[in-house]
């Protein structure tokens, strides 16, 4: 069994704020777990079933965290201290105290296990209409749809923004401020229309989009978004087209999901076309990766293996074909390391 202590300068509220904000975004990325049992918060990310105990306690630099790693593994300990150690905000106690642990506040859970009790949740979903779960399921994986797309844009896009593209704030007043080292900071609202125009309009996205079918989903799912929200008098999604708008929501979830994996695999492929374009010394720029992209979707790929043969025709043939369908055997695990291997290939 592993205890280790930790300080945090900051306030109690402040402190478990923090840490249930990093660990719970860790539960969602890796199908772990949070619960609360009086004074002890217990995270369980997926690798470890045993899980690890965490309490809180009074210490004259702030506050004292004892946590105790239970039957885990080195591992689990060194992924804890990953995501929740920071310089000055987060570190590792040298020197055990003694500990006398605070109760967390009945109302602190929600940070966990029930975000909404189940008898407030369930009687809602059971007294709708099928259209109406239908319309909600949509317009929750637009959400999804939107964040992603802002997760992926550069980190200084909204240097082009104008103020008019800036969405009204909201009259809610604002939460207490607190120090945001090691923390995400938050920007200026902008509406999705503007985020998704930044997101196609980036060179390398807009190729890859147009190599993969999805030049035009972006704007159809935002004008989808608009109609859940705001409805309009001038079209009706019956079920058949919400249907395919649906199919077409979770194409770009998927994608979405891997774009830094098909962002790698496609610089991959551009280095190749321009490589076999120099040894051929046709007329003009190389062509784009889109151009393959959209050969193989019409299954002509074949005609266009930049002269590759053997295994690295085979790698060509994988990597064309992770980006243009949706397998979800294709794990962007797979995908980054054919990247890796596809960087290595010359054509001379």
């Amino acid at each position: 069994m592993i205890s280790c202590q930790y300080l945090s300068p900051k306030s109690l509220k402040k402190t478990h704020k923090r840490l249930s904000r990093i660990l719970a975004k860790s539960c969602k990325e890796s199908a772990g777990s949070i619960t609360v049992a009086g004074d002890i918060w217990v995270w369980r990310p997926s690798t470890s079933s045993a899980g690890i105990g965490i309490r809180y306690g009074n210490d004259p630099a702030g506050i004292r965290v004892e946590v105790d790693f239970r039957d885990s593994s080195d591992e689990t300990k060194d992924l804890f201290e990953s995501l929740a150690c920071s310089p000055g905000v987060f570190e590792r106690s040298q020197i055990p105290a003694v500990f006398e642990p605070i109760k967390i506040p009945p109302s602190w859970a929600s940070y966990s296990s029930e975000l909404m009790p189940a008898e407030i949740i369930m009687p809602r979903w059971e007294g709708m209409h099928t259209q109406e779960k239908a319309y909600a399921t949509c317009l929750f994986d637009c959400v999804r749809l939107e964040h992603m797309l802002r997760k992926h844009l550069p980190d200084d896009w909204q240097a082009t923004v104008s103020k008019e593209d800036m969405a009204e704030p909201d009259d809610e007043q604002p939460e207490e401020k607190e120090d945001s080292s090691g923390m995400e900071i938050t920007v200026a609202k902008v509406t999705l229309g503007k985020v998704a125009w930044e997101f196609s309009n980036q060179p390398e996205h807009a190729d890859l989009l147009l190599g993969m079918g999805c030049q035009q989903h972006v704007v159809k799912l935002v004008a989808f978004r608009n109609y859940l929200i705001h409805g309009d008098a001038g079209q009706r999604y019956l079920m058949n087209k919400l249907r395919k708008r649906f199919v077409m929501l979770q194409r770009m979830l998927y994608h979405l999901k891997r774009w830094p994996q098909s962002l790698r695999l496609h610089r991959a492929l551009a280095r190749l076309i321009q490589q076999w374009h120099s040894r051929t010394q046709l007329l003009g720029p190389p062509a784009p990766p889109s151009h393959l992209l959209i050969e193989a979707r019409m299954g002509r790929l074949g005609e266009f293996s930049l002269g590759l043969q053997g295994a690295e025709a085979e790698l060509l043939a994988t990597a064309v074909a992770m980006l243009v369908k949706c397998e979800p055997s294709f794990t962007p695990e797979q995908m980054d390391e054919l990247g890796g291997k596809l960087e290595k290939v010359m054509i001379l």
